[in-house]
């Protein structure tokens, strides 16, 4: 693999959305050491076909990773995802808040926390942060 980041190698697949020559160049080269999906964007916003599309590509990718994954998406599970990383977002955000002031989080610290955010359980952080709260 090429050790870029050590989440790109514990990936099972990449999704890569093809906004310019930049992102499908990457897609192929990341292909080479990773499965890429592919998700095109229209490049028309306001037209219906457009709508159907893009609402297309969605619906491939949701198969698409309720077959890698073995877990069916619904309505009801992907609306309490959203509404929990909704919650980890606004723990993070206090937590920058604090470093507003005085630096009571040291720099390296709060990168620690900015890649644990961005990368863990959002599960384990919802638990974590009910208690702080």
């Amino acid at each position: 693999m090429i050790e870029l980041s050590p989440f790109l190698e514990q990936s099972d697949a990449l999704i890569s959305v093809l906004t310019c020559d930049g992102m499908t160049k990457l897609g192929e080269i990341l292909s080479d050491y990773k499965t890429v999906w592919e998700m095109n964007i229209p490049r028309v916003k306001d037209a219906a076909h457009s709508l159907r599309f893009w609402n297309d590509e969605i619906i491939n990718m949701k198969s698409r990773i309720e077959q890698l994954t073995g877990n069916k998406i619904t309505r009801k599970s992907l609306k309490e995802a959203i509404e929990q990383t909704q919650r980890a977002t606004r723990v993070f955000r206090r937590l920058q808040d604090l470093r507003k002031g005085s630096p009571v989080i040291m720099g390296r610290d709060a990168m620690l926390v900015n890649q644990t955010y961005l990368w863990d359980d959002k599960k384990t952080v919802d638990r974590e942060s009910r208690s702080v709260m």
